[in-house]
């Protein structure tokens, strides 16, 4: 696929750059991508966004079958990361937002 080395360290930029990649990708991909990309481990990654290590294990386990959770999810990476809600449900990036995102450079 890509190796870590090849992306900045922008989530939202490397988003952009990747995106027809990502659309191949599932929900917890996407979002295990994110924490890759922001060099976090998961126990970091999980309470960064308000859940345990063991929280976040099981929801990666569960996956695409707790939608909502996977919502509250996509939600707690655009407040943190600045990570598009949508993208990381759908694989598809609103491009309005990336072009508010690219002013704010």
């Amino acid at each position: 696929m890509w190796s870590v080395a090849e992306l900045s360290l922008n989530s939202t930029k490397v988003i952009e750059e990747f995106r027809d990649k990502f659309k191949t990708l599932s929900i917890m991909e996407r979002i295990d991508f994110v924490r890759v990309v922001e060099g976090l481990d998961q126990r970091s990654f999980a309470v960064s966004i308000g859940y345990t290590q063991s929280g976040y294990s099981t929801l990666k386990k569960r996956g695409i079958k707790h939608r909502n959770q996977m919502k509250t999810v996509a939600l707690a990476l655009e407040a943190v990361y600045g990570v598009d809600h949508n993208w990381i449900l759908t694989g598809e990036l609103n491009d309005r937002r990336l072009d508010s995102n690219r002013k704010n450079d």
